[in-house]
C-alpha cells in the first residue's frame, strides 16, 4: 500500500520511521526546509501534496486541526473516494467542526480514521511500544492501519466512535492549557490534577452531546489521552498557558489547537446551554475577559462528584 504522509513535525517523523522499517512505500509532502532536512535523514522520498495524494492508497494527515481545511482544499481535485485517510489532529474548527467533518465537507473522502490516545511519538521513534486508539466507521480503514503497523511496536485498539476520540483529543489540549495557566498563576500540582479531571468530565459531556459513546472517555482515547503525559502537544500547550498567565505572551494569541478549540467550544456551549466551565473559562482568559486566577479558583471550587458527569 502506497502511503502519502502529509506533514513534517514529530508525528510525521515517527510515522516515517515506523513505516519505512515495516517496508511500507511512503512518499512525503512537507514544506518547511528544516523539517524536510530531518525527514531526509530518515530516507524520505518527497513530492508535492497533490503528487503524493494522487498516487497513494492511504493518506496520513500528520498536521494540526487548523491546517486541515487548507491542506484538503489543496489536494481535493485529485482525491479518490476509495482512498483511506488517517489523521491525528487534536482540535476543532469553526463552529466546533471536528476534523473528520472538515475532511468530508471539503473532499470526496469518506473512509476516514482518527488516531487517538496517549501518542508518545518519542517512544515510537525509539522502537518502544506505542498504544493508540484508531476510530473509524469503516472497518476497512481500521484494518488498513492494522496492516501498516503489523510488525511494529504500535498497539492498536479499535473503535467506531470517531466523535468520541476526536472530542477527547481536542479537550485534552484545552486541559493542558488550563494546567499551564494554573502553574503560571501559582497553583500547585494537586490543582493541575483536578483540572485534568475536570477536562475529562467536560470532554465526556461535550462528546455525548455530539453523539459520542460515553464509554469512550473511560478508555484509551479518553483517560489515556487526558491524563498528564510528557508529549510534544502537552508540553507546547502547558508552556503557552504558563507564559500567558505570567504575561509573557506578546501580541495576538497563537492559533494553537487548544486555543482554537476553547474558542469554538465556548461558542457552542453558550449557544446550546452546555455546562463546560473549564472550557469556557479558558476561552475567557485567552480573550482577556477574566484573569487566570479568578477563573481557575471558580472552576476548582466546583464539585467533582457523580453529578459532575
Amino acid at each position: 500500500m502506497m502511503v502519502a504522509l502529509i506533514g513534517g513535525g514529530k508525528l510525521a517523523r515517527a510515522a516515517l520511521f515506523l513505516l519505512t522499517r515495516a517496508g511500507v512505500d511512503v512518499v512525503v509532502a512537507a514544506r518547511d526546509p528544516k523539517q524536510r532536512a530531518e525527514l531526509e535523514s530518515l530516507g524520505a522520498r518527497f513530492a508535492s501534496p497533490v503528487e503524493a495524494v494522487a498516487q497513494a492508497a492511504l493518506i496520513f494527515l500528520a498536521i494540526p486541526a487548523p491546517a486541515i481545511v487548507d491542506v484538503v482544499d489543496g489536494v481535493a481535485a485529485v482525491a479518490r473516494g476509495s482512498q483511506i485517510v488517517l489523521h491525528a489532529a487534536r482540535g476543532a474548527g469553526v463552529g466546533f467542526a471536528l476534523p473528520h467533518q472538515m475532511i468530508r465537507a471539503r473532499s470526496c473522502w469518506k473512509k476516514i480514521a482518527v488516531l487517538g490516545g496517549p501518542l508518545y511519538v518519542d517512544d515510537a521513534a525509539a522502537g518502544r511500544p506505542l498504544s493508540a486508539a484508531v476510530a473509524s466507521r469503516y472497518d476497512e480503514a481500521v484494518q488498513a492501519v492494522r496492516a501498516l503497523t503489523e510488525g511494529t511496536t504500535v498497539r492498536i485498539s479499535a473503535t467506531h466512535d470517531v466523535v468520541g476520540v476526536e472530542v477527547a483529543g481536542a479537550l485534552s489540549n484545552v486541559g493542558h492549557l488550563a494546567a499551564g495557566l494554573a502553574r503560571g498563576s501559582g497553583f500547585g500540582e494537586t490543582d493541575e490534577g483536578l483540572l485534568s479531571v475536570r477536562a475529562l468530565i467536560e470532554a465526556q459531556r461535550l462528546g455525548v452531546f455530539l453523539g459520542a459513546d460515553r464509554a469512550t472517555f473511560t478508555g484509551l482515547a479518553g483517560v489515556g489521552d487526558l491524563i498528564p503525559r510528557n508529549l510534544t502537544s502537552t508540553r507546547l500547550h502547558r508552556a503557552f498557558g504558563e507564559q500567558w498567565a505570567a504575561g509573557e505572551v506578546d501580541g495576538a494569541v497563537v492559533e494553537l489547537e487548544g486555543v482554537v478549540t476553547a474558542r469554538q467550544g465556548a461558542r457552542l456551549a453558550r449557544q446550546h446551554g452546555l455546562q463546560l466551565p473549564l472550557l469556557c473559562g479558558v476561552d475567557d482568559v485567552l480573550a482577556s475577559r477574566a484573569s487566570a486566577k479568578t477563573v481557575l479558583d471558580q472552576v476548582l471550587a466546583l464539585d467533582l462528584g457523580l453529578q459532575a458527569a
